[in-house]
């Protein structure tokens, strides 16, 4: 096979192979104050740098509220997939971390209440109920087409999901997948959560041990042991905690209140994105967004290869022509 041939061959394999290269990245710390909660936003990513050629992105953003003696720590993982400057049609995919920090004073509770029914009912179950195991941070995968809008109690694992019983609390998170955005040579995506701590209302027990309500602490009749949790619940807060927090929205909001170079890093982590491109939207930014828009380059034209063809082949017509006038002149010199 010529060498020219291995070359050009060697070439178009290069290319249809070509992965963009990858460049790490994190998100500076912000944190503030919202709805009563101390807000605190992170994170860490990896981005392609050609979304034309595409491949995959990621983007890990830790997302802690405390206040009242709660505590909620979120962990979104993100891959998103982009091929010709568009995200592909099952992406992103995401997996959750969550921990909950339960107050002292609900704990202490639950303890007075293990305690108490142990003695009264000469057994060691108890309520049923490990704070230390619901506690631990719990890791889950969230389906593609979950995403838009979706509790931890339904993808939750069986301690996680008592956790939020037992404080009457669920958290639903939304991912806009329609509202991400693709750069040339990076992505912006939404991440919003609605919270609810503390609804007495809503609290269950593992097991059945309150007097005239089984599961259900807080309800009328359900005896002292039972009131005793309900009140430990209460001291939470004395109505339920309610917060809708726009993740980007807040975190761009803390990142201009600071100064310097630490806004200046700040600022990059935030991007523009919005349904049918229009960026109307605050958004976690992965990658450098300020290249612009992700534009593919047009296709070559049937004018332009017939052209091109018609070039070469009076080039080559030419080539001969002088090829053989050549000849011809050396035979007539000999």
């Amino acid at each position: 096979m010529p060498s020219t041939t291995k070359v050009l061959l060697a070439g178009l394999m290069a290319a249809t192979t070509a992965q963009a290269a990858v460049t790490p990245g994190s998100l500076a710390a912000v944190s503030g104050t919202y709805a009563g909660l101390t807000v605190s936003i992170s994170g860490t990513s990896s981005s392609q740098n050609d979304n034309n050629v595409g491949g995959d992105s990621t983007l890990a953003i830790t997302g802690s509220a405390t206040g009242y003696g709660f505590g909620m720590m979120l962990k979104p993982s993100f891959t998103i997939s982009t091929k010709a400057c568009k995200q592909l049609s099952t992406s992103p995919t995401v997996s959750l971390d969550m921990k909950m920090t339960l107050p002292s004073a609900f704990t202490t509770a639950i303890t007075v209440a293990n305690t108490a029914l142990k003695i009264a009912c000469s057994c060691t179950t108890g309520t049923g109920i490990d704070t230390a195991a619901m506690q631990q941070k719990y890791t889950i995968s969230i389906p593609f087409n979950k995403l838009s809008s979706f509790k931890l109690s339904e993808f939750a694992p069986p301690n996680f999901q008592a956790a939020l019983k037992l404080t009457g609390s669920d958290i639903v998170v939304k991912v806009d997948v329609a509202d991400m955005a693709v750069y040339k040579a990076g992505n912006a995506i939404p991440l919003t959560a609605t919270m609810v701590v503390g609804d007495a209302s809503k609290v269950t027990l593992p097991v059945g041990v309150c007097a005239n309500s089984g599961k259900v602490p807080c309800a009328t009749g359900s005896g002292t042991i039972c009131q005793t949790m309900c009140n430990g619940i209460k001291a939470i807060a004395a109505t339920p905690i309610t917060a809708s927090i726009d993740f980007a929205k807040e975190g761009l909001a803390f990142a201009n209140k600071l100064t310097g170079t630490a806004k200046t890093a700040a600022l990059k982590n935030f991007a523009k994105c919005g349904p049918k491109g229009a960026l109307t939207k605050d958004c976690f930014s992965i990658g450098d967004t300020t290249k612009g828009a992700c534009v593919q380059p047009p296709p070559p034209t049937t004018t332009t290869t017939t052209a091109a063809a018609a070039k070469s082949g009076a080039s080559t017509t030419v080539m001969s022509a002088v090829v053989a006038g050549a000849s011809l002149m050396m035979a007539l010199m000999m």
